[in-house]
């Protein structure tokens, strides 16, 4: 892992605000965190189709907290086993805040880039704001 304390999230593959944010979905598009991990150095393999660092570290056990996903978005779980993890408090936030259906764009790019500054690291965005889907359904409909 590399040290990250800046990185841009680029809206274009920003996926969020639809309840269901993965870290890399099939399509390419990833949670704020999986840009995060992506600019770390954690493999779009070992990313597709997972939900959080967590789960992550769950899943491939040569992915170690502070070694490949940062510290920070982890907490131990001792009262399981020693090398138990679960999504910080920091990284819960994080989450919802990406997945959440109620945000505009700019009070989620608000939180998201406190969340990250809470723990040293500098956020910022480029790219146009995303087309709604309910406008491109819409546009697609009057095509036809």
């Amino acid at each position: 892992m590399k040290p990250v304390s800046k990185f841009v999230i680029d809206r274009s593959i920003w996926m969020r605000g639809d309840g269901n944010g993965k870290l890399l979905d099939s399509k390419g598009q990833r949670c704020c965190v999986g840009i995060y991990l992506k600019a770390c150095g954690i493999s779009d393999t070992k990313m597709l189709a997972i939900g959080t660092a967590n789960s992550l570290v769950f899943r491939y056990r040569d992915t170690r907290p502070g070694e490949h996903v940062p510290k920070w978005l982890l907490k131990s779980v001792p009262a399981i086993s020693s090398d138990a993890v679960t999504a910080s408090e920091d990284a819960e936030k994080l989450y919802s805040v990406n997945d959440s259906i109620g945000f505009s764009e700019e009070k989620r790019e608000q939180e998201v880039k406190e969340h990250f500054a809470k723990n040293g690291i500098k956020v910022s965005f480029k790219g146009g704001p995303r087309k709604s889907k309910k406008r491109a359904v819409k546009q697609e409909s009057d095509k036809g």
